[in-house]
């Protein structure tokens, strides 16, 4: 008989998207970052052609983020938590 190994690994991937906004979105100058439970180590804005347009540090739950010299588009944010890496999406109208 075959033996089926059940690895878990962590929490849920989908936890971490849903505990996660970005608000305005549409944004047109700023973005507003929030995490319910984890601080932010750092943040990534990539544009469509995988470039990171924009970078920052960050130690808390929360961070403002001037998105006024993008180009209009749909940009991934990609967020690093202290174990996992969260990517959302933004539209800059």
């Amino acid at each position: 008989s075959a033996c089926v190994l059940i690895t878990t690994v962590g929490l849920d991937e989908t936890s971490f998207q849903n505990n996660i906004t970005i608000q305005p979105n549409p944004a047109h100058n700023k973005i507003t970052i929030s995490s319910l439970q984890n601080n932010f180590s750092n943040i990534e804005i990539i544009n469509s052609l995988g470039e990171i347009v924009l970078q920052t540090k960050n130690k808390n739950n929360q961070a403002d983020i001037d998105v006024s010299k993008l180009q209009q588009g749909v940009y991934q944010v990609k967020i690093y938590l202290d174990k996992n890496v969260v990517m959302k999406k933004f539209v800059k109208e």
